[in-house]
């Protein structure tokens, strides 16, 4: 809990940035597998916080992003 305290602390401190940078900074306070679950509840609720931010359905930004990399897998593999 105190690991997850100091990633809470570092988000209200950090100036206005994009997500994919703030995510890093979370893992550079939640390194390697001793604290895999943690920075993983902190990411689900970055993310989920961004998604409401722009009215998304977090389970809708995680389809669209299924699809869309699903998509253009196959329209690579499918390319001659």
């Amino acid at each position: 809990m105190v690991k997850a305290r100091e990633a809470f602390e570092l988000l209200r401190e950090l100036p206005e940035m994009k997500l994919g940078h703030v995510l890093q900074e979370i893992g550079g306070i939640l390194p390697g597998h001793r604290f895999a679950s943690v920075r993983a509840g902190v990411e689900m609720a970055m993310i989920d916080a961004v998604a409401k931010s722009v009215g998304v359905p977090l389970w809708k930004l995680f389809v669209w992003g299924f699809e869309y990399n699903h998509h253009r897998y196959y329209s690579s593999v499918l390319t001659f």
